[in-house]
């Protein structure tokens, strides 16, 4: 839902409608948008004049089809910088804070269907704050604060038994390769399923496991029973891959997990997820370097951040994956992801293409030291593992 987006910079700090737009200055926008796309670059003089950190609003009208009213509705934002406020309908349904990790909110009982329409209307209104918060990193740094919804923003709908995504916008699966060698991948997988039914419900959990070829290496079966608004993680029973097809810069070689989820009875199909992974091992020496599938490796690669001429941070996904690929035609086979988590598109395709990476917290040069600060850096921290935890 990134298109026609009503945006205006205003400090109301209660929900605002399109109704009470009224005489305010607005633009109509696309996602992904920052504000600041234009008066970041009077720093260039280095005083900065006209730089605007503050509220901003986006609103604008969603309609989803009636059978919806069945279903539960997110909204689920890759993300916005720094602290955002969700509401629908004029009622509160998030707040999130940090400017580079994902969030997503249940909104389903402020979506109101009635029977004589095949549709139903609801207005989404987001509230984006930059204003220099000491309770919220990045306080300090060599970069840009862009402000903004300045990546992709979409409404999901699920069955009332769906994968849990509200476990830090993750997409509740897990995957674990606790021992790789040559001979044998050893696999273990979580997999968090929700129920927001008001009754029990009996379901099939299938997990298959393709190879690099895409074709079926192993598949497995599990029952599992929910109770009303139950999250249980199913551990599948996974057997090890013989002779896994390992992962490297040179041959980066991904299996893919299709997780299903359906129902015991009518076998109907709820939901499903696929995630890949590589089966690889690697270490670090102090006096001998890196070593990936056990051999010597010298990183060679760059830093790389998120923002580009003309456009601030709100970069459509072809950007992001142009970067990776010239990265890599010029002979990269490293990635520092820097300072910050950024758009999905970056670790997938550093993945495919053979990139080893890091990736870290917004946390710079300067810190505060109360309680408020640390927990917001630590939910953040998690945000980052969660979120990124199969790459």
């Amino acid at each position: 839902i990134n298109d026609s987006w009503i945006f205006f910079k205003d400090a109301a700090e209660q929900p605002l409608a399109l109704k009470d737009v009224g005489g305010r200055e607005v633009e109509i926008v696309n996602l992904p948008h920052t504000y600041n796309a234009e008066d970041a670059i009077s720093g260039a003089t280095g005083k900065m004049e006209g730089f605007y950190q503050g509220p901003t609003w986006y609103i604008r009208k969603v309609t989803v089809p009636s059978h919806y009213k069945d279903k539960e509705l997110f909204v689920y934002f890759e993300g916005a910088n720094q602290e955002t406020d969700v509401f629908v309908n004029g009622q509160f349904a998030g707040n999130h804070i940090g400017g580079y990790t994902r969030f997503v909110f249940p909104i389903s009982e402020f979506v109101e269907f009635k029977s004589d329409q095949k549709i139903a209307e609801f207005e989404l209104a987001v509230r984006v704050d930059t204003t220099h918060n000491l309770d919220i990193p990045t306080l300090q740094a060599d970069f840009t604060f862009y402000g903004g919804i300045y990546r992709d923003v979409s409404l999901i709908a699920t069955e009332k038994v769906h994968f849990n995504l509200e476990d830090h916008a993750s997409n509740g699966v897990y995957i674990r390769t606790p021992s790789v060698s040559a001979e044998k991948a050893e696999l273990d997988v979580d997999v968090q399923i929700k129920n927001d039914a008001s009754d029990s419900r009996s379901v099939k959990l299938e997990t298959i496991i393709y190879g690099p070829d895409q074709k079926q290496v192993a598949a497995y079966a599990s029952d599992v029973v929910l109770a009303a608004g139950e999250v249980v993680t199913a551990k599948p029973a996974i057997n090890p891959i013989v002779d896994p097809e390992l992962w490297s810069t040179e041959t980066p070689n991904l299996y893919r997990l299709v997780c299903k989820i359906s129902d015991a009875e009518s076998g109907k199909i709820l939901d499903e997820v696929m995630d890949t992974f590589g089966c690889r091992w690697f270490s670090f020496d102090a006096k001998k370097g890196f070593f990936l599938n056990g051999k010597h490796m010298k990183l060679i690669g760059t830093n790389r951040h998120q923002d580009y001429v003309g456009i601030g941070n709100a970069l459509p996904d072809y950007i992001h994956r142009e970067d990776i690929k010239r990265m890599k035609e010029m002979g990269s086979n490293f990635l520092r992801i820097a300072h910050y988590p950024q758009d999905p598109a970056i670790l997938e395709l550093c993945d495919r293409m053979g990139i080893l990476t890091t990736i870290e917290t917004p946390i710079i040069d300067t810190i505060t030291e109360t309680e408020a600060f640390k927990q917001n850096c630590l939910n953040i921290h998690e945000e980052m593992m969660h979120q990124n935890y199969n790459h």
